[in-house]
């Protein structure tokens, strides 16, 4: 995606997620989105139902790190992603 120009990814979601501060030793989608994150160089925002499903809204960096999550109530999370990281400096120093 990255060598097409994509540098963020936006993804809707509906299924109860985990905590991503805490070690669990199995794949989820949490972990599968942190890879994706990582081998496509890009920004990746999860958006969940918190009504529904348990909400846990997330954004992963380009090295898969993880920036913010939200938890299981309702609500408005406003988080500045940094477009123009990866050109600018994520290619001078690539994690593989």
């Amino acid at each position: 995606m990255r060598s097409l120009g994509a540098e963020i990814v936006l993804c809707p979601l509906a299924t109860d997620t985990s905590d991503m501060t805490t070690y669990k030793n199995e794949t989820d989608n949490e972990i599968i989105t942190r890879v994706g994150s990582t081998c496509n160089e890009l920004f990746m925002v999860v958006v969940n139902h918190a009504g529904r499903f348990n909400g846990g809204s997330f954004i992963t960096g380009p090295k898969g790190d993880l920036l913010c999550q939200m938890n299981a109530d309702p609500g408005v999370l406003t988080y500045e992603v940094p477009i123009g990281r990866i050109s600018n400096v994520f290619h001078n120093e690539p994690p593989g």
